[in-house]
């Protein structure tokens, strides 16, 4: 048996729960996870034999898939920004999304010389470990409150050789602010879903993902970018910048939060779909505007 036929064969008992396009795309991760490598590299090796190693493997995978798991949760990878991450339950999967706000960040600052960054609610260390990746000259800090998170970034940064310093925080609480210096950027993928948002989820999200990594409450789905944003007015260098991932429905409400805590040059970025994901601002800038 070659591994397109194999292949085949995994669509086929995937097709009838998650349909064409999704059985596809996660037939294709599937494969490349396995074998250790991405998409575009896989599709050389599917006219060749199949290992019983990897056969295995796929019927090991099959009844997790069924069952509504995360494909990256069954290999326990995933790939961001071209970077291999380890990723398991209880850690938030890092979606494609984000890549374009590492990668705006990065077009802005690649020429520079010297730049401190905190990603808060790192998870995998995802945006961290990329953004250390990209800016050799960055000194790259990264917190979360979970101690599984952490941990899997502490791996994932050993295994990429990519140093960052990694601090355990509660950003709602405001004693944890004195663990932290100043910065030139502050980011956050903060929890943006809303509760009433969790009908139109997928069972793969809502039956593995962590819910706090995910949710906020309908009465105060603001409350991250508040507290992140008080924290950032003392914890930024002079026209330091604070970016952030942002709920589509609220990218209004986000940059007003950022005028309100002086905040200025304030930027609304839409997503590859067209969506409003992502808000910038500049400290102390002056002109308190928004586009």
């Amino acid at each position: 048996m070659t591994n397109s036929q194999l292949e085949k064969q995994v669509y086929e008992k995937l097709l009838p729960v998650y349909g064409h396009n999704e059985s596809l795309s996660m037939q294709r991760f599937l494969f490349s996870a396995l074998h250790g490598k991405q998409n575009h590299e896989w599709l050389l090796l599917r006219n060749s034999e199949v290992s019983e190693t990897l056969k295995t493997r796929v019927e090991t995978a099959i009844p997790l898939l069924l069952n509504h798991m995360p494909v990256q949760y069954v290999v326990g990878k995933t790939w961001f920004y071209d970077l291999e991450l380890s990723v398991e339950p209880g850690v938030l999967i890092p979606r494609p999304e984000t890549e374009e706000l590492v990668r705006a960040i990065v077009l802005k600052h690649h020429l520079d010389k010297s730049v401190e960054i905190l990603d808060i609610g790192t998870g995998s260390g995802a945006i961290a470990l990329s953004l250390c990746s990209q800016l050799p000259f960055a000194k790259v800090s990264a917190a979360d409150i979970s101690d599984i998170a952490l941990t899997v970034a502490a791996k994932n940064a050993l295994n990429l050789k990519l140093d960052i310093n990694l601090y355990k925080a509660d950003f709602l609480n405001e004693e944890a602010y004195s663990l932290f210096g100043k910065y030139n950027i502050i980011v956050s993928n903060p929890p943006y879903v809303k509760e009433s948002e969790k009908q139109f989820m997928l069972p793969n999200v809502l039956d593995y993902e962590p819910f706090e990594a995910l949710f906020v409450p309908d009465s105060d789905p603001l409350v991250f970018y508040r507290k992140i944003l008080a924290f950032a007015s003392s914890h930024l260098y002079e026209r330091g910048e604070v970016w952030f991932e942002i709920n589509e429905s609220e990218a209004v409400n986000v940059a007003r939060l950022f005028t309100d805590n002086g905040f200025g040059n304030i930027r609304i970025y839409n997503d590859f779909k067209g969506k409003e994901r992502f808000v910038s601002g500049v400290f102390n800038f002056g002109d308190q505007d928004y586009a």
